[in-house]
């Protein structure tokens, strides 16, 4: 899933979180932080994700080995997952800075994110 994805839902997790509070009065830098930790977190449960599968399913998510079955060695082993990991942050890093520029033109910028209970009628 997309680290800027990752992180507006962290944005929004935040905001269900914080309840009634004013969501303008709060530091953006409390959104910025936990949608960027938000998206790190879900990287790195990913990447357990795929260490589990390749660990008990005999699959190759991370890439330690090549198509014929030779196994990578060292860092050709780690590529695969730093890459991912790399991607993240700065996917999540990205988003945090165009949402930081946003927030500064409206501080209401973080209320278009928050997640809200849909009421059964």
């Amino acid at each position: 899933m997309s680290p800027m994805v990752l992180t507006a839902l962290g944005y929004g997790l935040i905001g269900y979180l914080m309840k009634d509070a004013e969501i303008s009065k709060t530091s953006p830098w409390l959104f910025l932080l936990f949608g960027f930790a938000f998206a790190g977190l879900c990287g790195v449960f990913w990447e357990f994700w795929e260490f589990l599968c390749d660990q008990f399913l005999g699959m190759n998510l991370q890439r330690f080995a090549a198509s014929d079955g030779t196994l990578f060695v060292g860092r050709a082993a780690l590529m695969d997952t730093m890459g991912d990991l790399l991607t993240n942050t700065i996917g999540a890093a990205l988003m945090g800075l165009f949402a930081w520029s946003q927030s500064k033109k409206d501080e209401r910028y973080f209320e278009s994110y928050k997640l809200e209970k849909v009421k059964n009628t």
